[in-house]
């Protein structure tokens, strides 16, 4: 039996990965703003939390999993500017930095015992722009991503003695929309430019089912089509 926590998992790869990577028998904890639709099958609880609330996180009630040993542990939730940088108002670029970094940090914070009771993985899902040179103009998507590669690095020094591995997968478009069983086929094709979401989870996948004598720090995927990282 696998305990996994996925943030951001009412949508989006947050669901995909949910729904691709538990297994009957697997206990899911999903920790997301709004509530999630039913995966029959499997055996999950809903958590609401709002991650741009650090205050929130900081008092939230995680009495549902107790000291239960989590084995995986992912970070996919993700915000980013629609708008241009001196057109965003600065509540929503610390959102921005609040969703996908600080909740990030609070969250492997919160469940520290768990995870080293579980001895299994960090995932954290970032981003190309989080990378050197992106070309990106979105200064908060760009700051709060590559904060959390230096997160990833710092708790994977931290939890090196208790064999938590932690990787952070630096993704550029992927298809968010597509249903996870449709996603590898709605973008196939020689002009499509998003990766598929069961791309995403085939890498989790991968990075999970290594023994506990390997550790992937980081990887990074692109569109084929890309030109631009």
């Amino acid at each position: 039996m696998t305990n996994i926590v996925v943030t951001g998992a009412s949508r989006g790869l947050g669901l995909a990965l949910t729904v691709g990577l538990a297994k009957p028998g697997d206990r899911v904890w999903r920790i997301s703003r709004t509530e999630p639709p039913g995966c029959e099958g499997l055996n999950t609880t809903w958590i609401p939390l709002d991650l741009s609330a650090p205050e929130q996180l900081c008092k939230a009630s995680l009495d549902s999993i107790g000291d239960e040993p989590i084995h995986l542990l992912i970070h996919s939730a993700g915000i980013w500017e629609a708008e241009p940088f001196d057109k965003t108002s600065p509540k929503t670029l610390l959102d921005i930095l609040n969703v996908n970094v600080s909740s990030a940090v609070l969250m492997a914070r919160l469940l520290e015992r768990n995870l080293r009771a579980g001895r299994g993985n960090i995932v954290l899902i970032g981003s190309t722009w989080g990378l050197e040179n992106s070309g990106t103009s979105r200064v908060a998507s760009a700051a709060s991503k590559f904060g959390l590669r230096g997160a990833a690095h710092a708790l994977r020094e931290h939890f090196r003695e208790a064999s938590v591995r932690v990787t952070c997968i630096n993704s550029s478009w992927f298809s968010k929309d597509a249903p996870h069983e449709e996603s590898a086929k709605a973008t196939t094709g020689r002009d499509s430019r998003p990766i598929p979401m069961e791309d995403i989870v085939e890498l989790v996948r991968c990075i999970t089912s290594l023994s506990d004598a390997s550790c992937i720090k980081e990887l990074v995927i692109t569109a084929t089509t890309d030109v631009d990282v």
